[in-house]
Parts: C-alpha cells; sequence; structure tokens
C-alpha cells in the first residue's frame, strides 16, 4: 500500500484538543477503545475543505428517540482515491454541509461549517479516516469502528499548504468532466472565442439559467392546472344547482296545470301552456351554455367572457319572455269571466301562500294567474258597492 497524501482540511489554525485514542474509558460507551480521531477546537462557522479531490458519499444525521442530535451529530463523508486505492474522510458536529450527494469534490473546495452539536462540550470539528472500496465501504474492522489513526505515517502523509480561502471550482470540475473531455471543451471554447461565440463557462451557465426557468415554468403551470381544476370544480357545482332548479321547474309547471284544470281555465290552457314552453326552451338554453361553460379546458378571458355575454342575452330573452307572458295574462284577465267570486277569491290566496319562498319567475307566475281568475269577481264587487253607495 502507498502513502495517501492530505493537506489541509479547514481554513485557519486551530490546535488539536483531542487525539486519537484518547479517553477509553469514555468512549467504551459506543464500543471503541478510545477516541477515533482528531477534534479541533474552533468558532462555529468555520470553513471545512476537502484535504483532497473526491465525490461526496453523502449528509447524515445521527438522533437520539427524542430527536436531540448525538453521536457526530451532523456530518458529511468525501470518498478519496489516489494511485487506485480509497479512503474516506469524515467530518463532524457540522452547522451545514455545502456539497451534495454524488458531487464532485475538488481539494481545497470547501465542503462544510463547523459547529457544536452532537457527542460535543464545545465547538469543534471531528475528523476522521478509513480505509475503503471504491464505493465508500469500510475494509477494516478494529477496536476503534474501522476508522485509522489520521496520524500513521506508515499509511499518511500531511503536507499542510495553509490556504487562504477556500477553492472555487469551474462547472465543468463541478459537473465532474473528464481530462479528455476537458481537452475537447477547452478546444471548443478556443473555437468559439476565436469565432466571438462566447466562452464556454457562460454558455453552460445560461443553459443552467435555462433549466432553472423551465422548473420555474413547470411549477406555474401546476399551479395554474389545479386553478382550472378548483374552477372545474366549482362549474360543476352550479351545473348541479341548475339540473335542481329545472326539476323545480318541472314540477311546478306540472302542478300549475293541474291548478288550471281544477281551476276550469281550460280554454286558456293552449296559450298558458304555450308561454310556460317557451320559458323552458330559454332555461334550457341557459343550461347549455353552463356546460358548454364547464366543459373549457383553457381558462381564456375572451372565450369566457364570450359565453357570459351570451348567457346574459339569454337572461335578457328571459325576461322579456317573462314581460310577454305578463302581458299575455293581462288579456286574459279581460277576457275571463267566472261565476263564483268568493270561492274564485279563496282559491286564488291558497295558490299564492302554497308558492310563497319560491322564486320570483314562478311566483309571479302564480299570482299572475290569480289575478286573472279573480279579476271578474272584484269588478263586479266594486260595481255592487258603487250601487249600494248610490
Amino acid at each position: 500500500m502507498s502513502k495517501f497524501i492530505l493537506s489541509d482540511i479547514f481554513i485557519g489554525s486551530f490546535p488539536t484538543t483531542q487525539g486519537w485514542g484518547a479517553r477509553p474509558n469514555v468512549y467504551a460507551q459506543f464500543g471503541q477503545a478510545g477516541h477515533n480521531g482528531w477534534d479541533f477546537v474552533m468558532p462555529n462557522g468555520t470553513q471545512i475543505i476537502s484535504p483532497y479531490d473526491g465525490v461526496c458519499l453523502g449528509s447524515y444525521e445521527q438522533r437520539d428517540s427524542a430527536g436531540n442530535f448525538s453521536g457526530f451529530g451532523r456530518y458529511c463523508k468525501i470518498l478519496h482515491e489516489q494511485n487506485g486505492e480509497f479512503f474516506v474522510t469524515v467530518y463532524a458536529h457540522l452547522q451545514s454541509v455545502e456539497v451534495s450527494k454524488g458531487q464532485k469534490v475538488k481539494k481545497f473546495q470547501l465542503i462544510a461549517k463547523s459547529d457544536n452539536n452532537g457527542f460535543s462540550e464545545a465547538p469543534h470539528l471531528h475528523f476522521g479516516v478509513y480505509l475503503s472500496d471504491a464505493q465508500g465501504n469500510k475494509v477494516e474492522t478494529n477496536d476503534f469502528g474501522g476508522y485509522h489513526n489520521p496520524g500513521d505515517k506508515v499509511i499518511f502523509e500531511w503536507k499542510i499548504e495553509n490556504p487562504t480561502k477556500p477553492y472555487e471550482p469551474t462547472v465543468e470540475e463541478t459537473l465532474g468532466i473528464t481530462p479528455d473531455a476537458k481537452r475537447a471543451l477547452d478546444a471548443l471554447e478556443k473555437f468559439r472565442a476565436d469565432k466571438n461565440h462566447g466562452n464556454l463557462e457562460g454558455a453552460m451557465n445560461a443553459l443552467l439559467g435555462a433549466f432553472k426557468d423551465l422548473e420555474n415554468l413547470q411549477k406555474d403551470t401546476a399551479e395554474i392546472r389545479k386553478q382550472v381544476d378548483e374552477l372545474k370544480a366549482e362549474l360543476r357545482d352550479r351545473d348541479s344547482f341548475i339540473s335542481g332548479q329545472k326539476e323545480t321547474v318541472e314540477t311546478l309547471q306540472k302542478q300549475y296545470l293541474e291548478l288550471a284544470d281544477m281551476l276550469g281555465v281550460s280554454s286558456d290552457y293552449p296559450t298558458i301552456k304555450g308561454e310556460v314552453q317557451k320559458l323552458i326552451v330559454v332555461e334550457d338554453d341557459v343550461t347549455v351554455l353552463r356546460t358548454q361553460l364547464a366543459s373549457l379546458k383553457d381558462s381564456q378571458g375572451a372565450e369566457v367572457g364570450k359565453i357570459i355575454t351570451e348567457w346574459e342575452k339569454k337572461n335578457k330573452e328571459l325576461q322579456n319572455q317573462i314581460n310577454e307572458l305578463n302581458k299575455t295574462i293581462i288579456v286574459l284577465k279581460a277576457k275571463r269571466v267566472l261565476d263564483r267570486f268568493t270561492d274564485g277569491e279563496k282559491i286564488w290566496l291558497g295558490v299564492v301562500t302554497l308558492f310563497k319562498g319560491t322564486g320570483n319567475f314562478f311566483k309571479n307566475i302564480v299570482t299572475s294567474l290569480g289575478r286573472v281568475i279573480t279579476f271578474p269577481f272584484r269588478v263586479i264587487f266594486k260595481k255592487r258597492g258603487d250601487k249600494q253607495n248610490g
């Protein structure tokens, strides 16, 4: 096994407070012969960097049954390869992890920020390392949970460079482009520069921006679909209401025709029935228009406005039909002569009471019918009164 070369693991200079194998009596509770790494005292938020190129295996959290941080608290792992062999560096008690699972990591790149959580009494960084396979699995079993002493000079060699700030990787490095691909991209970028086509990094950033815009568009589309579904549900409710009203209309029509027969106005029956049929046709047209509105898949203002305008037109026609019916009833009042004023008056009052509380439209029809029936009697009654007074 060749030596693994490592460098700085944080920005700044901080002392070691606890070394490898320390306090065996304390770490016996974790099944270890002692402390399985190095501890460095440092302020919360200190920048933690990678000592060598690698790839992030992931970020993790250890918590107890109550949900509180325990053990390593929040920590992350970086897999490294040197000379065809692998090892993993571990960073614990973190405030945040700045890289994600599977992301390529460069030497001195910011990977985390320190904190004070888990099995920790003061702000510090716990650093550990173990030998692994290509997937980051431990290849050692020992009294320290498979971890290896970072100070073992047979396996590790430290070359400290004291960088003043983390390394910022390029887009190509972050995406993990191979050396051959990098050379090809460099050639392409040179070509674009020669042809005044701009730089590759700018193009990559623009592409990433386009992906972000697409993601936002998808969110907006989902919200619009939600609004459309809510509108459809509302229109379905309205359609159900209209269907119920139509059933009420049919029931009232039947009662009305039965009442007309009972009151002996069969000679006027065809005229009244024709007017009612016209109103039913108009009501059906309104129902069709509402169904068309409910079936709209795209909530476009122009189409909705057109249908609403058409509905208002039909509604106006309905009002005109009502007015015409009232005129017809007035004519019928002048023509119809009944014998029994007192009984007719009672029937009229009973009809008004029966339909009290229904829609104004049908209430007006029934009231008008009663007036037609009783009109002659009221005229006769008035004449008799005039004679008596005279």
